[in-house]
């Protein structure tokens, strides 16, 4: 093994966040929806909870308050719920029509005309467990008070979120949820679950950082009958749906299995210096460095092509969260890159050994099989539920979803700066065979 990197497996990666454009907060939005007077809100009886206890409600310039009411849901027998596949098959995400997603007509009013009800609860208890493993509810004041990845929680004190997140809120708990369900192969799994993932994204409000957040969450849900929204987004980083979608458009448009069996594929991992994942307060100071950092991998990988080192690669760069509580992030690049069926990769010792931070695995992928599912895992989405649960502080939680808030503003700042666009976790690909078009 040379300087092996830890990259078999999905669970062996630490992908923690999706790359995201920055967005102005502002202190109002317009309402796409109208909202019943009742409160959909519903929490197990069990609940502690009181209707007299006051919420502030946060919107970014106002601060006033309201009551804080809450109906209380019966306990009831959990019921089998049916798992099916999904018809969709998103060929492309971007850009999308109807015609091209195979999306049937999708009705809004299938999530948001009605509210939840006790068989939405139970639904979502069933197929989404991880929701509800969490300490018991209590009364909040804001939204920083509360566990973001808490689903009963946030219902309990709904109003404690603006009128988009209580919107998508609904919308989730009405959504359909099943293990089997396609857009899971849009998350990295080392990131938490998707319905973590979607959560999260409502808590923490993102729409107020990342353009089209909203948009975001909303496709990603699907009716009970299995309907998608016919919106998407370019983000792939942050929507796992949007991921998928560029997954499938890489099958139908490149062939790498042609390139076995007269070559053999090593998985690559570029590291950055300890000195580039402190970031601080201070993000933007440090997004030359992550600049410099990934023109340099990218530019390895076009000379060891040029030298015929390498017969193809392809290059994912990437920016995680290693921890929220320390603001730390990690910039780095994983590649596969392909040599002659008779050579090895042992040419990139020369650097290891003249202090580059590569790593790579000596035993190679010599069939497709063994090499697509790390691909496919290359393009997929990133969230922050994986690192937000593992480091979550029950004590002083309004401090950590702070902070939590900080980490999202600083992976925009260092994905994208002030200028937008979609940031720097791209796709590089040279040499992979292309199908030929129908």
């Amino acid at each position: 093994m040379k300087n092996s990197p830890n990259t078999d497996t999905d669970s062996s990666l630490h992908d923690q966040f999706p790359s995201v454009r920055p967005a102005r907060a502002v202190s109002s939005y317009p309402l796409k929806r109208t909202f019943p007077d009742a409160p959909f809100g519903t929490v197990p009886s069990d609940a502690h909870h009181s209707d007299s206890a006051q919420s502030l409600y946060y919107d970014r310039t106002l601060l006033h308050t309201r009551p804080l009411s809450c109906s209380s849901l019966e306990s009831a027998p959990l019921t089998s719920v049916t798992n099916a596949q999904s018809p969709v098959k998103d060929s492309q995400v971007a850009n999308a029509t109807n015609a091209n997603l195979g999306i049937r007509n999708y009705v809004i009013g299938d999530l948001t005309n009605d509210e939840p009800t006790q068989s939405d609860h139970e639904h979502l208890r069933f197929n989404a467990p991880e929701l509800f493993n969490h300490a018991d509810i209590k009364g909040a004041r804001d939204r920083y008070s509360l566990n973001w990845l808490n689903v009963a929680e946030l219902l309990a004190n709904k109003d404690c979120l603006d009128r988009r997140a209580q919107d998508l809120l609904r919308m989730f708990v009405k959504s359909k949820w099943d293990s089997a369900s396609w857009l899971e192969n849009g998350l990295k799994s080392t990131n938490g679950k998707l319905s973590q993932a979607l959560l999260l994204l409502i808590a923490s409000e993102a729409w107020h950082i990342v353009p089209n957040a909203y948009t975001i969450v909303e496709s990603n849900l699907r009716s009970k009958d299995g309907k998608y929204s016919p919106k998407g987004c370019k983000r792939r980083f942050i929507s796992p749906r949007a991921a998928r979608g560029q997954i499938l458009k890489f099958k139908d448009t490149f062939a790498p299995e042609r390139l076995f069996p007269r070559h053999h594929a090593y998985l690559v991992l570029f590291e950055s210096p300890e000195e580039l994942r402190s970031v601080g307060h201070n993000p933007g100071h440090r997004r030359e460095d992550y600049d410099a950092f990934f023109a340099k991998n990218r530019q390895s990988l076009m000379d060891w092509k040029r030298s015929g080192k390498i017969r193809a690669f392809f290059l994912s760069h990437e920016i995680t969260c290693l921890s929220i509580l320390e603001q730390t992030f990690n910039p780095h690049s994983h590649a596969v890159v392909w040599v002659d069926a008779e050579s090895d990769a042992s040419f990139i010792d020369e650097f290891t050994e003249a202090g580059e931070l590569i790593k790579y695995r000596d035993n190679p992928k010599t069939e497709w099989a063994d090499l697509k599912n790390f691909l496919y895992y290359m393009m997929r989405a990133h969230s922050l539920a994986s690192v937000y649960e593992r480091e979550f502080n029950t004590e002083d939680p309004v401090s950590f979803n702070k902070a939590t808030v900080e980490a999202l503003h600083s992976l925009v700042q260092l994905q994208c700066g002030d200028g937008g666009g979609q940031g720097k976790q791209k796709l590089y690909k040279a040499g992979i065979p292309t199908r030929k078009k129908k």
